[in-house]
């Protein structure tokens, strides 16, 4: 990839003008780079190389490459498990129903099968696709989903076909032996169905599971004269609020203002008594959309956009009080505001590991030290954007007996109160344990619209 610091915008017309492409053609090529984890945006908008892919540009290392696609995408490894015994193309797209992709054309398989020959894993210089004695060994060192259940054609015609969840390996330390986690596994689905125009319902359901991932009550309607999925944030009787939510496939990977019925849009929120009104399509950039949007009162998210935002919830889940955030704009959705709640919580779970870590080797070397000794004591990285009063917020937590890994000593009121270590990593895993099961027991674990 030449280039390294322009936004994904930017890179689609420059593959347009380098390739000779058309745009639409540049823009689902791009969105599958990232889908597949070859590719991220960053923080400031930029599209980068994964580390992964970066290694393999060096080195040549096809196997880790493949691996970290498995990672990111449904049915890569699994293709290999099912080539143990040959198949064709149409036997292979079969197949994938097994796994809850029910695809109605060969293509997916198809770049499946490229993506694997590329790597000398199968054979596919016949109409026969067959597994090699390098994929046979790629078998070995990958976590592979193992459906139940036959073959059925009269499966493939379902409307709403489940998808298995597959769970992330605990302590990964590469790409070879990771599983999809469920974040991950539910952005590549959102990003590969939104241009499934041949399959809207699919596209619905993804959206609905993202949403249901970040902590909404989200029920999937569809069909004539129905919003497709209707939102629910229970936080009480003077908060709750609803959003519905229309889902635009569309194969060019470019959603235009024509193919959206805002009336409609409209009487959804209306019929729904619902506060919000959202529409998510593939890469809805038009001013005309745009403008449409506003004067209607729609919020306007892409489908990448709630892709990232189901990764990051993963990362650093926010309350649906957080969320409603989104919805308040009208036209041209803007997550900074979530994101920068994110990182917050992600560098104070950082900064929290770090004393965690620090403390025991720094009370050794100070009997009882201040919050400001503590804060000076932990590596810069953790105390990035984090002043000395953050410490001291975060040692009132861990020290509070929920919790426990740090003592308050109780000597001053300042920020030269003393803390020590307290804790086992054992001891810290029990309450945490005991903690969750008492929040989550029973009804708590669903709230009641």
């Amino acid at each position: 990839m030449s280039k390294s610091s322009d936004s994904f915008e930017q890179l689609v017309a420059w593959m347009v003008e380098d390739f000779k492409i058309a745009e639409s053609y540049a823009y689902v090529s791009l969105t599958n780079l990232m889908s597949t984890g070859l590719l991220c945006r960053a923080d400031d908008g930029v599209v980068r190389l994964e580390s992964v892919t970066r290694q393999w540009l060096d080195g040549g290392e096809k196997m880790m490459l493949i691996a970290a696609m498995h990672c990111r995408t449904k049915f890569v490894g699994e293709v290999l498990q099912e080539l143990r015994d040959p198949k064709s193309v149409g036997q292979l797209r079969q197949v994938a129903g097994r796994y809850g992709l029910h695809w109605k054309k060969n293509n997916q398989v198809k770049y499946r099968i490229g993506w694997l020959a590329s790597a000398d894993l199968i054979d596919d210089a016949s109409g026969r696709l067959m597994l090699l004695p390098d994929g046979e060994k790629m078998l070995d060192q990958l976590e592979i989903y193992r459906p139940s259940g036959p073959v059925s054609e009269e499966r493939s015609n379902l409307e709403e076909p489940p998808r298995p969840r597959l769970q992330p390996t605990e302590g990964q330390q590469s790409p070879r032996l990771a599983s999809t986690s469920s974040a991950d596994e539910l952005a590549s689905e959102i990003r590969e169905a939104s241009t499934d125009s041949d399959n809207p319902t699919r596209f619905e359901c993804a959206v609905r599971d993202g949403f249901q991932f970040m902590g909404f009550l989200a029920e999937h309607f569809g069909g004539s004269g129905k919003t497709d999925v209707l939102l629910t944030a229970p936080l009480g009787l003077r908060d709750e609020y609803r959003v519905t939510v229309d889902a635009k496939t569309t194969s060019s990977g470019t959603l235009k203002d024509p193919q959206v019925d805002w009336q409609t849009l409209v009487d959804h929120r209306a019929a729904h008594n619902a506060k919000y009104s959202l529409l998510v399509a593939p890469n809805p950039r038009s001013d005309r959309l745009l403008n449409r949007a506003e004067l209607n009162s729609v919020g306007v998210m892409s489908a990448e956009q709630l892709a990232a935002l189901c990764q990051e919830h993963g990362q650093a889940p926010l309350s649906l009080a957080d969320y409603e955030d989104l919805f308040r704009p009208h036209g041209k959705i803007d997550p900074k505001g979530v994101q920068e709640k994110q990182r917050s919580i992600v560098r104070l779970r950082k900064l929290a590991s770090a004393i965690w870590r620090q403390l025991p080797e720094i009370t050794n070397r100070k009997a009882r030290p201040t919050v400001g000794e503590i804060y000076m004591a932990l590596p810069r990285e953790a105390t990035d954007e984090i002043d000395v009063e953050a410490v001291q917020e975060l040692l009132k937590v861990l020290s509070h007996p929920l919790i426990g890994v740090v003592y308050d000593c109780g000597e001053s009121q300042s920020n030269d109160r003393r803390y020590v270590w307290a804790g086992n990593r054992e001891a810290l895993r029990q309450r945490l344990d005991l903690f969750t099961e008492e929040f989550l027991d029973g009804e708590a674990r669903t709230p009641k619209p």
